[in-house]
């Protein structure tokens, strides 16, 4: 059987402005990227206060990952439980490829 899909526009999750972004972020992002070239598996972040904290550093990682002046990377993770109701992030940084449409359609 086959999904039913139904579109939702673009106004879900938008992006977090670059220049709104948490320095600390961007740099843990660049530092994830660095480290997940060399490496196989995920880093995790300490803990965060809340689960909220946690979809907020995802949301801005993404964001910044997308943006990146160097260039596009890829985000990829989500939100676990910690001790004390805490939340961490376990996420990997890699490399984007373009979709072969899409790098027809710019060449």
């Amino acid at each position: 059987m086959a999904l039913t899909l139904k579109p939702i526009g673009v106004s879900g999750k938008s992006r977090v402005p670059l220049e709104d972004i948490d320095a600390d972020i961007a740099t843990a992002v660049e530092e994830a990227y660095a480290w997940c070239q060399a490496n196989p598996g995920r880093l995790e972040t300490e803990a965060l206060t809340d689960r909220d904290a946690a979809e907020g550093f995802l949301k801005q990682a993404r964001s910044y990952a997308y943006q990146r002046p160097e260039g596009r990377v890829i985000v990829t993770g989500n939100p676990a439980s910690a001790d004390g109701g805490k939340a961490v992030v376990r996420f990997r940084v890699d490399a984007y490829t373009a979709p072969a449409a899409e790098a027809t359609a710019s060449s």
